[in-house]
């Protein structure tokens, strides 16, 4: 294992100079990446020798500098960047910690754990983490403790191979998702943290908008886990799938959602079963919603169940409508008379056989279409 310490910098004069020559007296391959800072913080990095400077002309964002690092560290040679904040929250006698945690797991995404009661953090600062926390685990399965740290061991080759976007405070969410769902492991390492308080701390995170980015990248994570199988959502974060052309991409999603997802004949069959209940049960207008919802829950190939969720197109509705209302006059002891498809009119007093009807409708076409699908 090679690794680096880097370090995102971006007018943090008060501290900068410490966290570097910490860091450097710590570990020997120091990078720091001055994500286009004033000039009292480029005289501090000129006036430090033994340690590696890239320059952003002006500021893009913690996860623009981030991604300039690992770029960098890469063509340097290293396998391992620890990166940690220059406003000295995260204190660099952590460094010796997250790289042994790095040695044991060469293979992980490293995660210092902070202690933000004992290290006097607000309320807030907690209760964010908290939701971070919660929005990670829906997206990922992963039941973390601290999703929010910036203090983190990055194994380089592993998420060069991501396909990353996102270039503020939002990046370290997308990187820590992607890492999961391409099956990079993720470790936790706790560390030590201090907070300073009124004037003494300076933050560049900007709370409506920065909240909104992230509150965005949670929401587009959690719509894709529900909606998209996980392998695709896999092949999808990665890289190489991105650098090929349109036509390519469309034939390994459609291969990738419709061949080699669905998986064993049985799966397929439950997810055809599921979808023709689904189409078919009085739940119209959420129809896709809730297929996609159960067969989340249940395991199933999403694509499979929505497509066969489509069995109630318009022009078979009528059809839907009358099988329904006889079967379920019927299963209530009524008259099976409804007239014929072509006329159907369907009066409140209908309402109850037409529910149970539907739901009868929904199980048998539901168990006969599984049936035949598995044969």
């Amino acid at each position: 294992m090679h690794a680096c310490v880097l370090i995102p910098a971006y007018d943090n004069p008060l501290t900068l100079e410490g966290v570097v020559r910490e860091s450097l007296r710590l570990h020997p391959h120091v990078l720091v990446v001055d994500d286009g800072s004033g000039e009292e913080t480029r005289r501090i990095l000129r006036g430090i020798e033994g340690i590696t400077v890239i320059t952003h002309k002006r500021n893009l964002g913690k996860g623009a500098a981030l991604r300039t690092g690992f770029r960098a560290a890469r063509q340097m040679g290293f396998t391992h960047a620890v990166a940690l904040d220059a406003d000295g929250q995260h204190l660099p006698g952590n460094i010796p910690r997250m790289l042994e945690a790095s040695r044991r797991r060469p293979g992980a995404l490293v995660l210092g754990v902070r202690n933000l009661k004992e290290a006097g953090a607000g309320v807030g600062s907690r209760l964010g983490r908290l939701n971070s926390n919660f929005w990670t685990l829906v997206a990922t399965g992963l039941r973390l403790a601290d999703t929010q740290s910036g203090l983190r061991s990055y194994p380089l080759a592993a998420i060069d191979l991501l396909h990353l976007r996102t270039t503020g405070y939002d990046f370290e969410i997308e990187v820590l998702v992607k890492a999961a769902w391409t099956g990079i492991e993720v470790a936790e390492e706790p560390v030590e943290v201090r907070y300073f308080q009124g004037s003494e701390r300076v933050s560049h995170f900007r709370p409506l908008a920065d909240f909104a980015r992230v509150g965005h990248l949670f929401t587009l994570f959690t719509l894709l886990r529900i909606c998209l199988p996980a392998p695709y959502l896999a092949m999808r974060s990665l890289r190489s799938h991105h650098e090929k052309r349109w036509w390519a991409r469309l034939r390994e999603s459609a291969a990738e959602l419709f061949v080699r997802e669905p998986g064993s004949p049985r799966r397929i069959a439950a997810s055809v079963s599921l979808g023709l209940f689904m189409g078919l049960a009085p739940v119209w207008g959420f129809q896709v919603a809730l297929t996609l919802l159960a067969a989340h829950w249940l395991g199933l190939s999403k694509p499979i169940s929505v497509v066969a969720s489509h069995i109630s197109f318009p022009l078979a509705i009528p059809f839907i409508l009358y099988a329904s209302l006889v079967l379920g006059r019927i299963a209530l002891g009524l008259s099976p008379e409804a007239g014929s498809p072509a006329t159907l009119e369907l009066a409140p007093e209908d309402l109850p056989a037409w529910i149970a009807g539907s739901f009868l409708l929904a199980a048998i076409v539901s168990a006969a279409g599984g049936a035949l699908t598995l044969a």
